[in-house]
């Protein structure tokens, strides 16, 4: 894992910023300003030198806003979910995913090498 939950976690909510405010974010999920800079800062340490956990709370809140926006053509963002999930040995299937492989599905013919890639892309591989 190349950063931090917390860096992840600030990366995400820097995406879904190009789409409504940061405070507007922050309140619907619930996320106290302070402490989000604490967490996402991987040099911030508590009083008793403990480094600050990300809330699991603020990922599955801040994953389903994003998602919630899809129906005003705002792409959800999974990035930090499949991130988790890879890290867990697990995948994750994301909307636009199960949609493009309902597609590639529904064809007459469907081509296994497009499958393949897109099931690479959905593991990681691509």
């Amino acid at each position: 894992m190349s950063a931090t939950y917390g860096e992840l976690i600030d990366k995400m909510v820097d995406r879904m910023a190009r789409y409504e405010d940061r405070a507007g974010i922050f309140r619907v999920v619930g996320i106290l300003k302070g402490n989000y800079y604490n967490v996402i800062n991987p040099n911030k340490e508590t009083a008793s030198g403990n480094k600050y956990t990300t809330a699991i709370e603020w990922l599955v809140g801040l994953t389903n806003h994003s998602a919630r926006n899809r129906k005003n053509g705002v792409p959800g963002d999974y990035e930090v979910l499949k991130q988790v999930n890879k890290d867990c040995g697990c995948i994750c299937l994301t909307p636009e995913d199960q949609d493009t492989i309902k597609t590639l599905l529904t064809e007459s013919i469907p081509d296994p090498l497009s499958i393949l890639s897109v099931l690479q892309k959905i593991m990681g591989e691509k």
